[in-house]
């Protein structure tokens, strides 16, 4: 009886343990990894030391493959990229054409500017480069929109939200800035000017986001 009891007694002081609790899932965060397919018309600038330069920016994306427009100063009016899994090629105005592994490596190679594509593909539409969770330093709005992201070896601010006034019906962002650390920029030299890069700053205005209508065919430039 004694034995039963403390059994008993034993049995009744056991607890269930603690669980863990199950993650919050941020909708708007679950919608923007989503957006594989978009277009997006803007304006896109970038300074370098003391070298500045911008042009309107058309970019359209289809998962992996990226058709980039650039109008303006960047180069003899028209400069077309286009990249995929495996190269990009850049043309000019002039009918220039230069080949390498990524969008970053032909522009900077064809007219001195680094903008960090890979990771931008990302940083547009919101979301950390490195995947839908928590990038290095993070903070958020009230509303729960990105406001700064240290990754890659850039500060990224985001400066304005569209408020889902775009196809998508989701908050994008409107104006992102990003500066570079001396991660980014060792080792680098313009090349126009053949000078060391010590500063370099990226600023995106983006005006309209749209839905990429048809798939993206990446003919040669």
């Amino acid at each position: 009886m004694a034995a039963a009891a403390m059994a008993a007694a034993g049995c009744a002081g056991k607890t269930a343990a603690p669980t863990a609790p199950a993650p919050v899932v941020d909708p708007a965060q679950s919608a923007r990894a989503k957006l594989v397919r978009w277009e997006l018309q803007g304006k896109l600038g970038v300074r370098t030391n003391d070298l500045g330069g911008a042009a309107s920016l058309l970019w359209r994306r289809d998962g992996a493959r990226h058709h980039i427009e650039l109008f303006g100063p960047f180069g003899s009016n028209r400069v077309v990229i286009k990249q995929d899994n495996h190269s990009a090629a850049l043309r000019d105005g002039a009918n220039q054409t230069w080949r390498a592994k990524t969008a970053r490596e032909v522009l900077f190679q064809s007219a001195g500017w680094h903008v960090p594509f890979e990771e931008l593909t990302r940083w547009v539409v919101g979301l950390p480069a490195g995947g839908d969770g928590e990038g290095e330093n993070e903070t958020r709005d009230a509303a729960g929109n990105l406001s700064m992201l240290r990754e890659a070896g850039w500060t990224v601010r985001y400066l304005a939200w569209d408020d889902a006034q775009n196809e998508f019906n989701l908050a994008l962002p409107r104006t992102v800035y990003l500066s570079a650390s001396p991660l980014v920029t060792a080792g680098l030299v313009h090349e126009k000017s053949g000078r060391p890069v010590e500063r370099l700053e990226v600023r995106l205005a983006l005006k309209r986001w749209r839905r990429l209508a048809g798939g993206l065919r990446l003919a040669a430039p």
